[in-house]
């Protein structure tokens, strides 16, 4: 706030500055905006996905404690059933569980 942007502009700016292709820049520079990704529609929607299942479980910091609103239509054009979202998020959670357990096993927070 006090610098004035956020840190999808600052990834915005390194994914253009090292010449990053449009599949990976558009998805950093949109993922709380997905509607905007001119070309990379798909991935956008999918990071942009992915951010909000991450923050939802308390994984991950955008810099404040807040969720990010799902888009709707992003979440419509990954073209997720319920069936699948409910998998995806299993497997998240699998993933997490592992993860912890592997951090606390080698001495991690």
């Amino acid at each position: 706030r006090v610098l004035e942007f956020t840190h999808e502009d600052i990834g915005s700016w390194l994914a253009e500055s090292w010449n990053l292709p449009v599949n990976l820049l558009e998805p950093i520079s949109y993922h709380h905006q997905p509607q905007k990704a001119p070309k990379a529609k798909l991935a956008t929607a999918i990071v942009h996905l992915a951010d909000f299942l991450t923050r939802a479980v308390g994984f991950g910091s955008g810099g404040d404690p807040w969720v990010p609103p799902l888009n709707h239509k992003a979440f419509e054009r990954i073209g997720l059933a319920q069936q699948g979202l409910e998998e995806v998020i299993r497997e998240f959670n699998d993933e997490l569980e592992t993860l912890e357990a592997r951090s606390m096993f080698e001495g991690g927070v």
